[in-house]
C-alpha cells in the first residue's frame, strides 16, 4: 500500500534529479527550483512572474539536463517529476494521490486520467445540477462547449487531454475576467467552419461577441495566410 504524500520526501526525490545549479545572481537558486516543482497550478511564467519565461523555461531544462530527457514537451517539469515519484496531481479536488486513485486513460501523457477516481463519480451525479453549475460556471460553459463541438465534428480526434486541460484553463480564466470564451473563426461560420481548439480560443467582453457574432472580422483575413498548418492539420482559406 502507498504511503500519504510527503512533502518534504518529494522535495528530496526532486533535489536528487538536479545535475547542475549556477553561481550567477540571475540564476535560479535550489529552493526556487523546488519551491516551483512542489505546485501544480502555476505556470513557470506566474510562478516567476518577474523573469523572462524562455530564459526561466531554459534554466530549468539546464538544471535538470538529463533527467528530464524523456520528458514530453508539452508537460510541465513539476507534473513529470510528480509523476515519477508515483503521484498524480488531481485537476478537480486539487489534491496529490497515489497512481492507483486514478482510472487509466490511453490518450494520457501518463496514461492516466486528470481527475482522481472519487471526483469523476462524485462529478457523474452532481454535473447537471443546478448547484454545481452556478458553483462552476467555467468548467460547466467548458462542458458545453465540448458537447456542442462534438455534435458540429468541431473536435478534432488528435486532441489530447493536455488540450482539453488548456481549454477548461481557458474557460476558467475567462470567469475570473468576466469575459466570454469565443471562438476566432466560428464552429459555424458562412463561409468557413473553425475547430473547438485552444488556438482556436479568444476572451472577448460580452458586447464584442454579441458584435462579432458568427463572422470573421476582416482584419482576422490579414492575419492567416493562405495555407497555415496547425498540429499536423493543414487549414486552407479561400477566397469564396
Amino acid at each position: 500500500m502507498q504511503e500519504d504524500f510527503s512533502l518534504e520526501n518529494y522535495r528530496n526525490f526532486v533535489s536528487s534529479k538536479i545535475q547542475k545549479i549556477s553561481n550567477k545572481k540571475t540564476s535560479l537558486t535550489i529552493e526556487e527550483v523546488l519551491d516551483y516543482c512542489s505546485q501544480f497550478i502555476l505556470t513557470t511564467k506566474e510562478f516567476f512572474p518577474n523573469k523572462n519565461q524562455s530564459t526561466t523555461s531554459e534554466k530549468l531544462r539546464n538544471i535538470f539536463g538529463d533527467s528530464i530527457q524523456s520528458k514530453p514537451i508539452a508537460v510541465s517539469i513539476n507534473n513529470y517529476f510528480l509523476f515519477e515519484y508515483g503521484y498524480i496531481y488531481c485537476n478537480t479536488c486539487n489534491s496529490i494521490l497515489p497512481k492507483n486513485a486514478f482510472y487509466t486513460h490511453k490518450s494520457s501523457w501518463h496514461g492516466y486520467k486528470h481527475y482522481c477516481i472519487d471526483c469523476q463519480k462524485q462529478l457523474r451525479n452532481i454535473e447537471d445540477s443546478k448547484k454545481y453549475i452556478h458553483n462552476n460556471r467555467d468548467k460547466y460553459n467548458a462542458y458545453l462547449a465540448k458537447y456542442r463541438a462534438k455534435k458540429l465534428k468541431a473536435t478534432p480526434k488528435w486532441l489530447t487531454n493536455e488540450h482539453y486541460l488548456i481549454i477548461e484553463q481557458i474557460y476558467k480564466k475567462a470567469k475570473v475576467l468576466g469575459l466570454e470564451v469565443d471562438h476566432i473563426i466560428p464552429l459555424q461560420g458562412s463561409n468557413v467552419c473553425g475547430l473547438h481548439v485552444p488556438w482556436n480560443l479568444q476572451l472577448l467582453t460580452r458586447e464584442e461577441n454579441a458584435a462579432k457574432s458568427n463572422k470573421i472580422v476582416d482584419a482576422f483575413y490579414k492575419y492567416i495566410k493562405e495555407e497555415e498548418v496547425y498540429a499536423g492539420e493543414q487549414l486552407i482559406c479561400r477566397s469564396l
